[in-house]
């Protein structure tokens, strides 16, 4: 977020909390977490001793039993932040499988939802479990920018992806990324010893290669969803065979 951009945030699926302390030390101030499972929601409440009563002890954070999406289409106010983080269940079936398969919270419908809610210099966060995933949020999030009169190489201005040797995380921003902060954020990346060539910047040539090919306009999003779909009958050809 840019520092100016630092108040309002959406966590669909905030499990045991872990993505709202993220957001306190982030310096969200109004916090705002959808969890479907309200057994796990009532667990949170009942351990307040243990966890710090972050799901009832603080007056900027509300904490909402429902369905993300559904939740989100009934708001009229944008947010600074929206976050998921591994929404879909670690499974052989979601994750390999991803490529052809959808989920609710990730389709192209949900993508122009999130784009919609998002203030002017608002930004969307995903955390996803390997680059399969990644490439399928960065479809949805190219064919939406694409009907919204963005080519592919200036909307890979508007994200960043940052590969660990755990989980990816994708970035989307209504505005720009600058040179400047581009180099700032992998500068901080290299520092932390992620992945830079599993990764993207915008600006930065050393990045995952059809990241790169894309924000260089050398493929365009048709070159994109051909390899996509091509990842996705791999994973499920060997998923058979196991």
């Amino acid at each position: 977020l840019k520092s100016g951009a630092r108040r309002s945030a959406l966590i669909i699926g905030p499990g045991g909390g872990r993505d709202v302390l993220l957001c306190l030390w982030g310096g969200l101030m109004d916090i705002t977490a959808v969890e479907i499972n309200s057994d796990l929601v009532s667990i949170m409440r009942k351990h307040s001793n243990f966890n710090g009563g972050l799901f009832s002890g603080f007056a900027n954070i509300s904490v909402r039993v429902e369905e993300g999406r559904q939740f989100l289409r009934s708001q009229a106010d944008p947010y600074d932040l929206i976050f998921l983080s591994l929404p879909v269940i670690n499974t052989t079936r979601s994750v390999e499988g991803y490529a052809l398969t959808e989920n609710f919270l990730f389709t192209l419908e949900s993508m122009r939802e999130y784009w919609g809610h998002l203030t002017g210099e608002g930004s969307l966060v995903v955390v996803a479990h390997n680059d399969a995933e990644i490439l399928r949020l960065l479809v949805l999030a190219l064919t939406m920018l694409e009907r919204n009169g963005f080519v592919a190489a200036e909307a890979m201005k508007h994200l960043y992806v940052v590969a660990s040797n755990d989980y990816l995380c994708l970035v989307l921003r209504k505005t720009a990324f600058t040179l400047a902060e581009s180099r700032l954020m992998h500068q901080a990346m290299v520092t932390q010893r992620f992945q830079p060539a599993s990764s993207f910047f915008p600006f930065v040539p050393f990045a995952h290669p059809i990241l790169l090919g894309l924000s260089l306009g050398r493929i365009g999003l048709d070159d994109l969803i051909q390899q996509v779909r091509e990842r996705g009958q791999v994973d499920h050809q060997r998923i058979a065979r196991d």
